[in-house]
């Protein structure tokens, strides 16, 4: 049933143009009895990393979850669950009950995304994040704890900045090279929060363009920022290709949330002036993501001219409906 669904749901890379791939004998033929238990046994309990080629050749099989033409780009795991990223998809493996003979395998394809985010993990909290918004109103969005230091969270986003808005030139970004977690890696995040500071203010976008390029690395290759508008720790990018919300959280501010929306799926906005005794002015940008609706910040009263923002966000989206 599986292989079944995967073969309607995930096509080929040019479904669109062309009919429904036809679907062969060998994709409904029933797998060996012990598939699915030689796969979980191999997955074990700990929380790691997984050598992305071992599950891939797991996946393809005696349990043959995989289509032959998909391969495994990462994974991670967590407990008795499993995160794995393909070129196709995002899987899930969730194991559930005392005996673990339960087992859910939730597909969501790449086509069926809209928004994403990752929050890596505070001080105080074990688990980074990855949220998945994909155009399923009965599940607006997919939340997946991944344990601190077992993944990297800037590269899962760049493989997702790829597979959302197209080439970026990201060497080895679907070889998931840079996948493993590395000193520079943490520095570099350290050194953009204390650029980001604590004043409320339009900030530059040419030296935002170069941090995001560089420490961390979380805009593509042929990705250019355009306009930040930055109200205390938080921050809000529109670039050539989404608008990214910079979150800082926490009391130490090390747990930081970088979520995506492609433009094409921004269709409004909308500016207010502060009142007399309200100190911030308030902004919004609706998108058709189920379940991320309006990417909302609030703007410091005389800390950012609100027609400014007003005109750098008409100028993406009124640009893209033209």
């Amino acid at each position: 049933i599986h292989r079944y669904l995967s073969a309607k749901c995930l096509g080929t890379e040019a479904e669109d143009a062309t009919p429904p791939p036809a679907i062969t004998p060998e994709v409904i033929q029933s797998g060996p009895p012990n598939g699915v238990e030689s796969l979980l046994s191999w997955l074990g309990q700990d929380a790691t990393q997984i050598d992305p080629e071992e599950l891939d050749r797991q996946l393809h099989g005696d349990s043959r979850m995989l289509r032959v033409d998909e391969k495994v780009v990462m994974a991670f795991k967590v407990g008795r669950d499993t995160t794995c990223f393909t070129t196709k998809r995002a899987l899930f493996i969730d194991v559930q009950g005392w005996t673990g003979s339960k087992v859910e395998y939730k597909s969501i394809p790449y086509k069926a995304l809209r928004a994403f985010s990752v929050e890596s993990a505070g001080s105080w909290d074990r688990d980074s994040e990855v949220k998945l918004y994909p155009k399923t109103y009965w599940m607006p969005v997919v939340v997946q704890d991944l344990r601190k230091g077992k993944a990297d969270i800037i590269a899962i986003q760049n493989f997702l900045s790829q597979k959302l808005f197209g080439d970026n030139n990201i060497a080895g970004a679907d070889q998931g090279v840079g996948v493993a977690v590395g000193a520079a890696g943490s520095v570099g995040v350290d050194g953009f929060l204390s650029w980001l500071g604590g004043d409320a203010r339009a900030v530059d976008a040419a030296e935002v363009d170069r941090q995001l390029h560089s420490a961390p690395c979380i805009l593509m290759a042929d990705e250019k920022a355009e306009s930040a508008f930055k109200v205390g720790r938080d921050m809000l990018v529109l670039t050539t290709k989404r608008v990214l919300r910079i979150d800082v959280q926490g009391w130490t501010g090390n747990k930081v949330e970088y979520k995506s929306v492609p433009l094409k799926h921004c269709s409004a906005f909308h500016v207010q002036s502060p009142g007399m005794l309200d100190f911030d002015a308030e902004s919004g940008i609706y998108t058709d993501v189920p379940g991320w609706s309006c990417c909302g910040t609030d703007l410091r009263k005389g800390g950012v001219d609100i027609f400014a923002f007003e005109a750098a966000v008409a100028a993406k989206i009124l640009q893209k409906s033209t």
